[in-house]
């Protein structure tokens, strides 16, 4: 092999290289689990199941180049988010 085909191959080689690890993650199962805890608490809250949120899996295909976070995405899961209770602090909005 000559010389500047022997440099041209490591090139193409290193930039494969680098371009695995970059792709990888977007391509990957990742599971995220989230854990929360109200630090300071005025209103009685809850989520529907238990507080178990199910969002479903989904494959990469599934989301596409335009979507805002206004669009409707089909096969969304329905959960519920409940605020009670709230007591009047301050001068500030009640959510009740």
């Amino acid at each position: 092999m000559h010389p500047t085909q022997r440099k041209l191959m490591k090139r193409i080689i290193l930039f494969l290289s680098l371009q695995f690890p970059i792709t990888y993650p977007a391509i990957a199962g990742q599971d995220i689990d989230l854990v929360a805890n109200v630090k300071n608490s005025t209103c009685k809250s809850g989520i529907s199941n238990q507080g178990n949120i199910d969002l479903g899996v989904v494959g990469v295909g599934y989301f596409s180049d335009n979507v805002t976070p206004e669009s409707y995405q089909p096969g969304g899961k329905e959960f519920t988010v409940t605020v009670s209770d709230c007591a009047l602090q301050g001068t500030g909005d009640v959510l009740n």
